[in-house]
């Protein structure tokens, strides 16, 4: 038996016939109780639920490396020829990592698709897996209806719910196509003069393809053809599915989806349990090509993931705080008069309508300075455009040794960056250029960075509080407001500082609107 620290790879699965079919593929079953769930809860779907599944298993398996999202989805019949029973693999390509996520609710208001972001490419082992599995398949063709048919015959109990379903139920309705009776399956309730003709698969070895490009993800079922070709034909997408979105950027993973239906209203399970076959075959044979030495050089999903929640906890507890103290009424009364006048204020007035100002505001301790910079910020969070950027930074000396100017601007990047989608070329270009990430990008790459995507924006507008409160006996504080003040020079972007009274910041912000 295997402790659950040597595992590193993690297969993730939406419904039950997707893990019975894992369970059956596996080569070896582990005794005893296993804490994360492979399958998400019973009834329940979508991104956030996905979200969770992943994150219990890094919990109980602390060294999983990389991970699998295996199961059904709904195909898109496109030039690609999308069949029910294919098998479609989450290739990135030059923009988006393989997976997008898309808000349906807007579809159905007649607004269109919007497209809400995209996961990260895979893993670097997962990919070159990937390359040449792919390149095997293309000279011999796959096995995977063998290995289908190889798992059958051990376990008959599974031939029918399991087994492929004959070809002639293989049908793709026209898109103005609607089904009227939901109750009813599609062989019973449909019209048959709407369904499109299509010429048999020439092989019959390889009667099923493995399709290689964009998934879409939502957190709900795609049942609207019309919809699903816009999709199709704005940004190439091949199937769509229901979980994968939640796993997000820091879980590094691939989805393979098999497919079952077309995404249509056209009601037909028959081919849910052998699509979801077919997907675990592939994911088998995946897995068969990586070297275990390349899925050791990834870096733990754990590690990843507390990247990312420790600075959210952070800012959580920071908010907070701050809510308890905004309850106190005479403290609101207070916030309410100090708000007030100092968006009346004239040199504020100036500092907004100024292109490439900075604005010193200089105040004694508990004089207000923290609550007018969180006015500022929430003042031109309700009134600037959707192109314009806002990037702040709360200095605290108590963590002078994480606030380093690099970090700061790096912060400043990171909140200017995600008001676009897709990110800037030049901050994804920034990204491959370091290992996806493995490296750390130096301060004048940050530097550079920050002033193209700057650029990029209708103005822009960074708020720094207590200025005071990074380390004075280095050079931190002076360097990173002569790259404030040169960010504003190359930039024209309008800089909001508060600061503690000081010969030094007096004499750093000469000149300064005050």
């Amino acid at each position: 038996m295997l402790g659950h620290k040597l595992y590193t790879v993690g297969w993730i699965c939406a419904v039950e016939a997707e893990l019975v079919v894992v369970m059956e593929l596996l080569d070896e079953e582990e005794d005893g109780p296993v804490d994360a769930p492979l399958t998400l809860p019973s009834g329940q779907y979508g991104t956030t639920s996905a979200a969770s599944v992943a994150r219990d298993m890094v919990r109980s398996f602390p060294n999983i490396r990389i991970g699998l999202m295996v199961g059904i989805g709904g195909g898109v019949p496109t030039k690609h020829d999308v069949r029910l029973g294919d098998v479609v693999f989450s290739s990135p390509n030059r923009r988006d990592g393989g997976v997008i996520q898309y808000d349906y609710g807007k579809a159905i208001q007649g607004q269109g698709l919007l497209i809400k972001g995209s996961l990260n490419q895979p893993p670097t082992s997962i990919l070159t897996a990937m390359a040449k599995l792919r390149a095997i398949q293309t000279r011999r063709g796959h096995n995977l209806q063998k290995t289908v048919r190889s798992v059958l015959a051990k376990n008959e109990r599974l031939v029918n719910e399991y087994q492929r379903p004959p070809l002639e139920t293989d049908k793709l309705y026209k898109s103005d196509f609607v089904h009227v009776i939901p109750s009813e399956t599609c062989s019973l309730a449909c019209d048959e003069t709407k369904v499109i003709p299509r010429s048999p698969r020439s092989s019959k070895k390889d009667s099923h393809k493995v399709h290689y490009g964009l998934i879409a993800s939502g957190n709900q079922v795609m049942k609207d053809a019309i919809v699903r070709d816009k999709l199709a034909l704005h940004e190439e997408v091949l199937c769509f599915e229901m979980e994968a979105a939640g796993l997000n950027n820091h879980f590094p993973c691939v989805v393979i989806r098999g497919i079952c239906d077309y995404s249509d209203s056209n009601k037909n399970d028959a081919w849910q349990g052998f699509a979801a076959m077919m997907a675990a075959a592939y994911a088998k044979e995946l897995l068969l090509q990586i070297s275990p030495h390349k899925v050791e050089a990834e870096k733990k999903i754990e590690e990843l993931l507390a990247d990312v929640c420790e600075p959210i906890l952070e800012m959580r507890e920071n908010v907070g705080a701050l809510k308890l103290r905004w309850k106190r009424e005479d403290e609101l009364k207070i916030l309410d008069w100090i708000s007030q006048w100092f968006l009346e204020c004239e040199n504020l007035q100036t500092w907004l309508h100024s292109p490439g100002t900075i604005l010193y505001c200089p105040g004694m301790p508990g004089a207000g300075k923290t609550i007018m910079a969180a006015t500022t910020i929430e003042y031109l969070s309700s009134k600037l455009d959707k192109s314009a950027g806002l990037g702040y930074v709360y200095c605290n000396y108590q963590k002078r040794s994480q606030q380093t100017t690099l970090n700061l601007l790096a912060s400043l990047l990171r909140q200017l960056a995600q008001l676009f989608s897709p990110l800037p070329d030049v901050v994804t270009s920034l990204y491959l250029t370091k290992d996806h990430g493995r490296q750390s990008a130096s301060m004048q790459e940050i530097v550079d960075t920050l002033h193209t995507v700057v650029n990029m924006c209708t103005g822009a507008f960074i708020v720094i509080d207590a200025l005071d409160e990074l380390e004075a006996t280095g050079s931190c504080q002076s360097t990173f407001v002569s790259e404030i003040r040169r960010l504003r020079d190359r930039t024209m972007a309008n800089i909001l500082i508060s600061s503690r009274p000081s010969q030094r910041s007096k004499e750093m912000l000469e000149s300064c609107l005050t």
